[in-house]
């Protein structure tokens, strides 16, 4: 209970804005000072000099915190050491199984109760605010490492550990109270993850970024058992090996700007690890608020941090701007997706192998695929299909193909069509899509019965299709028959009525048209048969009495 508990404290202090009128730093902020605390336990004594932990978080090489965000904003951040803390560790008078211990109820006051303790031994140790304020105008940034390791990688009973958040607290020194932001991350962190991998999760926080991982296992999700839209190629989605930064956060940071695609073409996509223009791609869908995002990751810079991102090649993230995007929509289990998501067209569950490539074997994704381009708002009125036609290079080339929505619809009069010449029993039904030319297909001269018809983009978005109907069947008098149309991410099955001309005006039935027939079906013009209506205006009147008249004296039997 407590992870969940923990969790969901997190979930209401990590989002802008904060509680203290806080709110996360503003893009310009080019050097961030962290001040660092550690805590020390009785029971779980730290492994790690103090310099070493600084150096995980501050060092000029190698993959520190400071280098990642140097990397991910070309330069333009820094993350540097605030006061020096004399003594490193401090040693908490209570063991850590008092502050961390699984209690839903007091697991939040105790765990405050430790940073007020620390913050106090360390202001004693040689931690000045006010000397710091003279170098930082924001609130207080305050790094809190604690010994040992986190909730699941201890030896503490079950669920007991410490979880690793950001939020905000406060601490009152000789009668001034000091709010401060503060990030906790442990010593010892999981086989996937190192206290700097974490800290830099935390500290987006503090940047104003919230989480890609799914923290609402609501919907059709069963508990335990969410869905992750992103992971082990964000450092704000899921603990992992590698992760990097998305396009997606280092463009809502300022440190890149997007190239918004609005039709096909070909596009050379270099790694987005060099926020260089064109590394980011955006492709609106017409119609929603939803768009793809392009990127291209390569296992060099920030994505070989940690371990390095576990794939190379296209990456594609669906993203609807009308979701808030750190949570699930959820109104109701058809309509429950992301505000974003990676397409993982690997199928494996922690994304490794997402990217599009040759070398994958995935070089496609289009309406027709799994996963699909489409999106969730069915209202689009264009479609995108993306294809990757280079292998792994120092660019990517990519051919983006933008079309309208197949939107079939038929003209075929009324549904239903009339064959009046026993030698012409071909007739026609006209299907196409708006904004383009029809096809014409061959009549089949044979039979006429159940027709399916795959109407791509490729083979063009109309068809003008001509059908027959054996002679040896025009004893019936209404034939229906069924015809199947598929398009792109649509299906069609509607009626043919075929009515030979001949049996529908032979009233009495003796083989022969006479007026007797038409006086019989006309005589009332507000008649409701509608295998009267030869016309195919609706209605039966006037105008079909004209079409049967032309029949009068036909002997067909």
């Amino acid at each position: 209970m407590k992870k969940f508990f923990i969790l969901m404290l997190v979930l209401l202090v990590v989002l802008p804005p904060l509680p203290g009128n806080f709110e996360p730093f503003a893009k310009e902020v080019s050097d961030l000072k962290l001040i660092v605390v550690a805590a020390d336990f009785s029971d779980a004594q730290h492994k790690k000099e103090f310099s070493g932990i600084c150096d995980e978080l501050f060092s000029e090489n190698g993959q520190s915190l400071n280098r990642f965000f140097k990397e991910a904003s070309s330069g333009t951040i820094k993350v540097s050491q605030g006061p020096f803390l004399r003594g490193g560790w401090v040693r908490m008078p209570k063991p850590i199984i008092y502050y961390a211990q699984d209690n839903e109820n007091s697991f939040d006051i105790r765990c405050h109760e430790m940073i007020d303790t620390l913050i106090r031994e360390a202001v004693k140790n040689g931690l000045d605010f006010e000397e710091y304020a003279k170098s930082w105008s924001q609130p207080p940034c305050v790094c809190i490492v604690v010994s040992g390791g986190c909730e699941g990688y201890t030896n503490f009973p079950k669920d007991d550990g410490f979880w690793p958040h950001m939020s905000m607290s406060s601490v009152n020194i000789d009668g001034k109270t000091v709010e401060f932001l503060y990030v906790l991350v442990c010593e010892e962190q999981s086989v996937n993850s190192t206290a700097s991998q974490v800290m830099a999760h935390e500290f987006g926080h503090i940047m104003g970024l919230a989480d890609l991982y799914d923290y609402d296992c609501g919907g059709p999700f069963k508990e335990g058992d969410c869905g992750y839209p992103v992971t082990c190629f964000e450092i704000m989605a899921a603990r992992h090996k590698g992760l990097g930064m998305s396009g997606f956060h280092r463009e809502r940071m300022g440190f890149l700007r997007p190239v918004v695609v609005g039709q096909s073409g070909t596009y050379d996509i270099p790694p987005i690890t060099s926020n260089a223009n064109g590394s980011y791609l955006i492709v609106p869908i017409e119609g929603t608020k939803e768009y793809l995002a392009l990127e291209y990751r390569k296992k060099e810079g920030i994505d070989a941090f940690w371990g390095g991102i576990p794939s190379e090649g296209l990456l594609v993230y669906k993203i609807d701007d009308s979701v808030a995007y750190r949570h699930r929509f959820n109104s109701g289990d058809e309509n429950n997706h992301y505000a974003v998501e990676i397409l993982n067209p690997g199928k494996t569950p922690w994304h490794e192998n997402a990217c599009y490539s040759i070398e994958s074997g995935h070089t496609v994704a289009s309406p027709k695929t799994d996963p699909s381009t489409l999106p969730f708002d069915k209202n689009y009125t264009k479609t995108v299909t993306l294809e990757v036609i280079s292998g792994l290079g120092p660019a990517l080339k990519v051919r983006i193909t933008i079309i309208p929505k197949e939107n079939i619809f038929f003209s075929m009069d009324r549904n239903w069509a009339v064959t009046g010449d026993l030698h012409k029993t071909c007739f026609k039904i006209r299907m196409f899509n708006k904004g383009s030319s029809p096809v014409v297909l061959d009549c089949d001269t044979q039979v006429f019965g159940e027709k399916t018809f795959d109407l791509g983009p490729d083979e063009g978005k109309g068809a003008l299709l001509l059908l027959s109907y054996p002679k040896d069947k025009l004893k019936e008098r209404v034939v229906e028959k069924i015809i199947s149309v598929e398009s792109e991410n649509q299906s069609f099955t509607f009626k043919v009525l075929l009515r030979n001309v001949y049996f529908v005006m032979d009233y009495n039935s003796n083989g022969v048209i006479e007026e007797e027939d038409l006086l019989k079906i006309f005589s009332s013009l507000n008649n409701k048969e509608m295998k009267y209506d030869l016309d195919g205006d609706g209605v039966v009147g006037y105008g079909d009495l004209i079409v049967a008249s032309r029949y009068v004296g036909i002997r067909y039997k």
